[in-house]
């Protein structure tokens, strides 16, 4: 795998448990991670998992 493709797997894999994890606006997960353009983060994250953060982050949460 080169480097850079390294470099967007981890930083989406860490995007992911931060997501859910933490309550952090998705901005600041993405400018965490190394993403700091949301939009940006936004099509990382969606080229790696599918879907974007909100929907990954919605699908993470526990229901009562």
């Amino acid at each position: 795998m080169p480097p850079t493709s390294c470099l967007a797997h981890h930083r989406a894999e860490t995007a992911a448990v931060l997501l859910a994890s933490t309550d952090h606006p998705i901005a600041r997960v993405g400018a965490q991670v190394g993403w700091p353009d949301q939009s940006h983060f936004t099509r990382r994250f969606k080229a790696h998992y599918g879907v974007n953060p909100s929907t990954y982050r919605r699908h993470c949460q526990i229901s009562p």
